[in-house]
């Protein structure tokens, strides 16, 4: 009795850790690609490269620092560039939501029967959660009163690349038809029924539609609107190693330039897919590890005794 009362413990124990193991950390990178439809036969993907790197203390929580490099036609036209912070605990991601404000379109003192009105929810410690990994089938992703609003319709279970079982969510939006619409353009925008928005993977985000981890819900489906552009997460890789990646392309090969849910062989991390090479990070390319404090400063000099980041991990001093 009393083994299998140990056993059942070890159970327990291992299933909590599992259900807040930490995910996002430095060293994690991710690939969506955007795919203009129009043009499918003719344009190479624009590619986008996420990639956490370092971190940096805001208002007493501590962030892993969000660079993007952005590579179309082979060639990188923009970044490494910082965009902001995030840090995960017990299986929810958030961001600074005045960092984030500032990084996106969203007005946060748009009222909630406006399109364009905040998706997120925001703590009382004013962050904002982009994902919770702990939802169940009926729960909203983000505030349950604004117009449109999104949920969990199916979950289910995916398994990675690494031969984990993790689980997968159908989110929909959702209209608050109680509200009436805030914009007058958009009178008819009720009519819409529920609509399928996006799946996302447990500790991965995203992975089809605008799934850029910090814009993801920030796409609002108008009722006439037509988008020609596409959205998929190509890979995530968590250091050398690849976590996700999207499935091969079966279907017939003149038709694979329509094809906007299958992986792509990207200028990033396409090498490592295939088992060649090893991932390097755009954003301390070229450069020598530096030393950080705990606030995410660069250590000029000697530095002083305590306890700093080196190369993404703790160091002591003495």
């Amino acid at each position: 009795m009393k083994k299998m009362k140990t056993l059942i413990l070890f159970v327990m124990l291992a299933w909590s850790t599992s259900l807040f193991a930490q995910h996002l950390k430095d060293g994690c990178a991710w690939v969506y690609y955007n795919w203009y439809e129009d043009e499918a036969r003719y344009n190479e993907p624009e590619y986008i490269k996420y990639e956490l790197c370092g971190t940096q203390e805001l208002n007493g929580k501590t962030y892993y620092k969000l660079y993007t490099t952005t590579s179309y036609w082979g060639t990188v036209t923009a970044g490494p560039t910082y965009r902001l912070g995030l840090r995960e605990e017990n299986g929810r991601v958030y961001a600074d939501c005045d960092e984030y404000a500032n990084l996106t379109y969203i007005d946060l003192d748009k009222p909630k029967n406006s399109l364009y009105a905040m998706p997120y929810i925001v703590t009382e410690d004013n962050e904002v959660v982009l994902y919770d990994f702990n939802w169940n089938v009926g729960d909203y992703v983000g505030p349950a009163d604004i117009l449109c609003r999104y949920y969990v319709k199916n979950k289910s279970n995916i398994r990675i690349e690494t031969g984990e079982v993790r689980s997968k969510y159908e989110v929909y939006l959702n209209l608050n038809k109680s509200l009436e619409v805030a914009e007058k353009d958009y009178a008819n925008i009720g009519d819409i029924p529920d609509k399928f928005h996006c799946y996302v993977i447990e500790g991965i985000g995203a992975i089809d539609y605008l799934g850029a981890l910090y814009e993801w819900l920030n796409h609002i489906i108008l009722p006439y609107g037509y988008n020609s552009i596409e959205t998929c997460l190509n890979v995530f890789v968590d250091n050398n190693t690849i976590v996700y990646k999207a499935p091969d392309y079966t279907g017939a090969p003149e038709d694979e330039g329509y094809s906007y849910t299958t992986y792509k062989k990207d200028p990033f991390f396409g090498h490592l897919v295939t088992g060649i090479g090893s991932v390097k990070s755009d954003a301390e390319r070229g450069a020598k590890p530096c030393l950080y404090d705990l606030s995410g400063r660069k250590v000029e000099g000697k530095p002083r005794p305590g306890v700093y980041i080196y190369n993404g991990r703790k160091v002591v001093v003495r």
